[in-house]
């Protein structure tokens, strides 16, 4: 049996909110750090050692990006922080998948505005084609929206053709 295997990456386009609080975290660290080593103000050193593990700890969930991979009808996403940690978000099992559709068709209209759950993993970039994944799992139904590339559909559709629509 040969199995199938796909991987994309997909980075989250960057928020202008993130950088500004990015760039206002360092700016007030080495501000403290400076006070601290200028004017013997050893009382800077605990706002500055919050600072510095907010820097480390929390700046790097800014830059996200996701990695699909397709293997053996199921897509496996992973959540990748700060290009150093990587964290398994969900798998996908393509049996329990209803339909897969690009993001405005009208395939869709039937699961909008029923309350249904959206999990997003995508570049949230506007330019970009998203798909919808109509996901049966042990939550109920969830849709799934994710960018697979050309590959990853050609794949999906050799296995599951009345599955993905194209429209």
């Amino acid at each position: 049996m040969s199995d199938t295997y796909v991987e994309c990456m997909i980075a989250r386009k960057s928020n202008p909110f993130y950088v500004a609080v990015k760039v206002l975290l360092y700016v007030l660290t080495a501000l403290c750090v400076f006070l601290v080593i200028l004017g013997g103000a050893a009382i800077m050193l605990i706002p500055a050692a919050i600072l510095g593990n907010l820097i480390y700890f929390w700046v790097p969930g800014f830059d996200l990006e996701f990695e699909y991979l397709y293997l053996d009808k199921e897509i496996s996403i992973d959540k990748i922080l700060g290009r150093r940690r990587r964290k398994k978000v969900r798998v996908i099992d393509l049996n329990k998948v209803d339909m897969i559709a690009p993001e405005f068709s009208h395939e869709l209209d039937a699961y909008k505005d029923r309350g249904i759950k959206k999990l997003d993993y995508s570049s949230k970039d506007p330019a970009v084609t998203k798909h919808i994944f109509v996901y049966n799992g042990e939550h109920g139904t969830e849709l799934i929206c994710m960018e697979p590339n050309a590959d990853m559909l050609k794949c999906i559709k050799n296995v599951f053709p009345r599955k993905l629509r194209e429209y």
